[in-house]
């Protein structure tokens, strides 16, 4: 389950922060107003700058899942650090934005945390 918890500005993007519970999918898109049954490329960034890529597809709810099996296994921990999520159009390969609280955000900084001892401060 992803909690939202604060606004993070790095750069131009201004990205919504989230942390996900460890050893679980990473759900995408509530709140974002995706399309549904459609396909979207995403890129995740870590902590030493390392890029991984994969393509998944929303549901009837307009979400879509990154499963731990499409990155490299132990990536997501909660000794990763942070990582930015980059969402786009997989049919024109454009960034996906979204409004949410008046603040348009393309892009989201996470971390990992383990279930039973996670904090979280709004």
């Amino acid at each position: 389950m992803a909690i939202p918890i604060i606004l993070n500005t790095s750069g131009c993007d201004v990205c919504a922060e989230m942390q996900f519970e460890e050893c679980q999918s990473l759900t995408i898109g509530v709140g974002m107003d995706l399309e549904v049954s459609t396909d979207y490329k995403w890129s995740i960034t870590d902590k030493f700058n390392n890029v991984y890529f994969g393509t998944s597809t929303t549901d009837t709810d307009k979400i879509f899942l990154i499963e731990a099996e499409q990155l490299p296994e132990g990536l997501l921990t909660t000794f990763a650090g942070n990582f930015t999520l980059r969402i786009y159009k997989a049919s024109n390969d454009s960034l996906v934005s979204w409004i949410s609280n008046t603040k348009t955000y393309s892009c989201i900084s996470f971390s990992i945390y383990h279930g039973e001892t996670a904090e979280v401060t709004p």
